[in-house]
């Protein structure tokens, strides 16, 4: 019997409000993840990768179509984007500074301040080994 648990049941979707309503990123597909690493990576055989595919590949038409119904903002839905390509190269700890934020550099720092440990938390904290 493994003793991992399967991924459906520990991963949980990120799940992001806008305008009273909530809209689930799907997670990266595995070959759009690849072609984005390969793009960003660069070299000489780097894959073409535009900001629609960039688009295409963390939104999906599905959620983007909905969003344009739901009347969402250009500003909302590029936030959206920047939140899903921190989850997918930083993790949920960098999405939720993205999503906070909206990447603006001293917004970026002034959360990170803010969330930080203190001097005292950091000393009472047990010594890792």
């Amino acid at each position: 019997m493994s003793k991992f648990e399967d991924f459906s049941e520990i991963y949980e979707p990120l799940v992001l409000p806008v305008n009273g309503k909530s809209y689930t990123i799907r997670p990266v597909v595995g070959a759009e993840g690849e072609k984005f690493n390969a793009a960003i990576a660069g070299g000489d055989n780097a894959p073409e990768f535009s900001d629609v595919d960039l688009e295409a590949m963390l939104l999906g038409p599905e959620l983007k179509q909905r969003l344009l119904d739901d009347g969402v903002s250009d500003a909302a839905i590029k936030r959206i984007l920047l939140t899903a390509l921190a989850e997918f190269q930083g993790g949920r700890a960098m999405a939720e500074i993205m999503w906070a934020t909206g990447g603006e550099t001293a917004a970026m720092a002034d959360y990170v301040k803010s969330h930080a440990p203190n001097r005292a938390a950091r000393r009472a904290a047990p010594k890792q080994k």
